[in-house]
């Protein structure tokens, strides 16, 4: 899943600051997406939140945001493409202030079935202590015994002498 923030315009050009209404769209992997309009404003704060929820990788994908004129929606003002690097971008993309930022969600029974896998690991993990304790506890029994060994053969060695 993909999140894009539409934050605000920074340093609009004079041409732009005797528009009617500014708005942004936004395009990646198909998907089309349009901030609310901002009406008479030198500098528009848009704050729109927009969610690209296919079943793709986000890691690096091409996202697209344009400005436009309410007035005269066909008239491009600005345009400008970005890439996420790695499912992040924060920045400006044609002066327009971003937030992009994949995030993963479980999906319903994964939480169970990832509850049952930790068990199951902390499960084998004490199995795993209690076989390590007890060959700790064989290892030195058998060192015990190989020093009582090798202090008999010690005493018959020196009787033979």
């Amino acid at each position: 899943m993909l999140i894009c923030e539409v934050l605000n315009l920074n340093n609009p050009y004079p041409s732009e600051q005797n528009n009617h209404g500014l708005f942004v769209v936004v395009k990646c992997n198909g998907k089309i997406y349009r901030t609310k309009t901002v009406w008479r404003d030198v500098n528009p704060i848009w704050n729109n939140a927009f969610i690209f929820n296919d079943k793709i990788s986000y890691d690096d994908v091409e996202i697209t945001f344009t400005l436009y004129d309410d007035v005269l929606p066909e008239v491009k003002l600005r345009e400008d493409t970005i890439r996420t690097k790695n499912g992040i971008f924060f920045g400006e993309c044609c002066e327009i202030m971003v937030k992009c930022y994949s995030i993963e969600i479980m999906q319903l029974g994964e939480k169970d079935r990832l509850i049952k896998n930790v068990k199951y690991l902390k499960d084998e993990l004490q199995i795993t202590k209690k076989d390590n304790n007890k060959l700790t506890e064989e290892v030195s029994d058998l060192k015990e015994r190989a020093a009582y060994i090798k202090r008999e053969l010690e005493f018959f060695v020196n009787s033979l002498k």
